[in-house]
């Protein structure tokens, strides 16, 4: 409906409508909040946005650019403005510098003047563009104030706390000692100021695997919510197509390059270096069509190798299963290897034992051969020595020089494209989170841990030679 038509409605119809939408976030947004712009991009992902923020009263969220980022903070707050009207209310919301916050409030009053539905409400700070301050009867007020997170005073007590992308600098990159500052910030001051039933959304990028999005007594608290803007790459699938298509996302890619692309659409880590294998390398090698093994059953007189990358504490192991072929050419006499993935198992904050449990019913399940695991810190040693472990699971030292060594034979085999991965995508993302010197970003997924499990999975040199295809 346009303003013209809106404007002629009787206001008890319009109050019909703030009263209906001040019931229903997910009826706000779609309903009230659209008319704040020209166009309004709704979906399937807005609808998740809208039950995210209505089932859990504290959140923390990392999306790609311009994908309802900061806007699901500015509904927010326009919602209360109706939802709360009542009661009345006292927020903050903070960004890296006070300027950013005051930047956000101000977009927050640009939306409420252009919105219909609120028209009549009273704006107490009429010449503070960058103070909010509301009223339906002039006397019940909700305010919002900005700061900034290494400048404000402490104390502050308030009954909804916004954080709007506080490792974020748009000048600069910021260098790990500010990352920190705003780390101990979130962690040890964030939740004693807020009002009991009171609520808390943070919005922002990844951008070092000590970021506070990781601390584990916050994501207690919080409910964590990651959604890069490509879902699925191998089919194509976008996080929000009606507002950003996954054929432009690629476009953005190719004209930015990963390193800037994945920050800010990928939600991947900031300080992350060049991928040792690119996700365009990676991506025509996944199918989860034509595997030659779906079954067990399939498996016959195959050879099946495997690979084990042993999770710390705070990160997953991850558990890699190949089927080796040979292919042999006679007039040639010449052989080459292409492995096939059958088997991609994740096991996040599983206890060694679950995890040397389930090693040895995969090995004897799927007949594996040999499947070698990292042994670097001996977290399996004691499973060795009381024989509770396979004698077909191999221990293996990750020393730097072992390292480069099975990076490489990986890196080869996918330079050769003779090896198909399951579509998985958070196989993919955790093999391009190797850096070309061997590190990984920490991220909600994992510590790229699918890259040495694929690694160990698919050495070369471990095998003796199998039962040939001749072609």
């Amino acid at each position: 409906m346009d303003r013209a038509t809106l404007q002629q409605i009787a206001p008890s119809i319009i109050a019909q409508v703030r009263q209906k939408a001040a019931g229903d976030f997910r009826w706000f947004v779609f309903n009230v909040f659209s008319e704040s712009f020209t166009t309004f991009v709704g979906g399937q992902y807005i609808e998740d946005v809208c039950t995210h923020l209505i089932d859990n009263k504290f959140t923390m969220d990392v999306t790609g650019r311009n994908h309802f980022k900061s806007t699901r903070l500015y509904a927010d707050v326009m919602w209360r403005l109706l939802s709360e009207k009542d009661v009345g209310w006292e927020g903050w919301y903070f960004s890296y510098s006070h300027e950013l916050a005051a930047y956000h409030i101000a977009k927050i009053k640009e939306f409420i003047k252009e919105n219909i539905y609120f028209t009549g409400i009273i704006d107490h700070k009429l010449t503070a563009e960058s103070v909010l301050q509301y009223s339906w009867d002039g006397s019940t007020k909700m305010t919002l104030r900005p700061a900034g997170l290494l400048s404000f005073k402490r104390g502050i007590h308030a009954d909804h706390i916004y954080v709007d992308d506080p490792l974020s600098d748009p000048e600069n990159k910021l260098v790990p000692t500010s990352i920190y500052k705003i780390n101990n910030v979130l962690k040890q001051q964030l939740l004693p100021m807020i009002n009991k039933g009171g609520t808390c959304r943070i919005v922002g990028t990844v951008q070092t695997p000590e970021d506070f999005y990781f601390d584990k007594t916050m994501q207690q608290t919080f409910h964590f919510w990651i959604t890069p803007a490509i879902v699925d790459e191998p089919k194509g699938i976008a996080l929000w197509p009606e507002w950003m298509s996954f054929d432009e996302l690629v476009a953005r890619r190719e004209q930015q390059g990963e390193r800037i692309f994945n920050p800010e659409y990928m939600a991947s880590a900031v300080y992350a270096e060049n991928s040792y294998i690119s996700r365009q390398e990676l991506v025509p090698l996944c199918t989860e069509e034509n595997l030659p093994i779906r079954n067990h059953s399939e498996l016959n007189d195959s050879i099946v190798t495997g690979g084990f990358d042993v999770g710390k504490k705070v990160h997953p192991s991850h558990l890699a299963l190949f089927k080796k072929v040979i292919h042999y050419n006679i007039e040639k006499d010449t052989e080459e290897v292409e492995y096939f993935q059958i088997l991609s198992l994740w096991m996040d904050n599983w206890d060694y034992g679950k995890q040397v449990e389930k090693i040895n019913q995969v090995i004897e399940y799927f007949n594996v051969q040999e499947l070698l695991f990292d042994n670097t810190r001996s977290e399996l040693e004691s499973f060795m020595e009381n024989g509770k472990l396979s004698h077909r699971a191999k221990p293996v030292v990750m020393s730097a020089k072992n390292q480069e060594k099975y990076a490489a034979s990986f890196g080869a085999l996918v330079d050769k494209k003779k090896i198909h991965f399951i579509n998985e995508s958070r196989n993919i993302n955790q093999i391009v989170a190797m850096t070309s010197d061997l590190q990984a970003m920490t991220s909600a997924e994992g510590h790229g841990d699918s890259f040495w499990s694929s690694a160990l999975g698919t050495f070369e040199a471990k095998n003796k030679r199998p039962n040939i295809l001749v072609i």
